[in-house]
């Protein structure tokens, strides 16, 4: 059992927690492995922990930068596993985007495309022009839904958890 099935499971909805119990049924594993496990994390501070009843609820602590990095790792993993995202998006845009303008992250929710740079005036100018379709802001108004299970990093996979720890 890998500290990342557990990112992954709490990352996809950020408003809510999951229990011990919860999360050994969503890894299908024992719950004594999920517990141990559960715990060490708790311990390092990447897990954030309440008391409810007999039972820990669990949260992702996203003000812990270890937290970020495991949760940019899972990020790259689900885009390399996970290649829906690909017919939803041209790469060589992105790669154009990222040459062109200062690009802080390209991240793909609910199918629509999501751009967070510097110069919000002239990448939006510039996407007009060739008719692309896509939320475009400064980091200051970044914003995001909790619920990420429809949600794809394309680039900027660190950036885009920082945004989300501080939003």
């Amino acid at each position: 059992m890998k500290i990342l099935g557990v990112i992954e499971i709490l990352s996809r909805d950020l408003s809510k927690g999951l229990t011990i119990n919860q999360i050994s049924k969503l890894l299908h594993k024992s719950y004594a492995a999920t517990n141990m496990l559960v715990r060490g994390m708790i311990s390092d501070e990447i897990l954030n922990k309440l008391i409810v009843g007999n039972a820990i609820l669990c949260t992702l602590n996203l003000r812990n930068e270890l937290t970020r990095a495991l949760l940019a790792v899972a990020s790259v993993k689900k885009k390399q596993t996970d290649s829906s995202w690909k017919k939803k998006i041209d790469i060589e845009l992105i790669d154009e985007l990222k040459r062109r303008f200062t690009i802080e992250c390209v991240f793909l929710q609910d199918d629509k495309l999501n751009i967070v740079c510097r110069n919000v005036l002239a990448l939006q100018e510039f996407l007009n022009e060739r008719k692309i379709r896509a939320a475009v802001f400064e980091a200051a108004d970044f914003h995001v839904k909790k619920d990420l299970s429809r949600s794809y990093v394309i680039y900027g996979f660190e950036r885009f958890w920082e945004l989300i720890a501080n939003a």
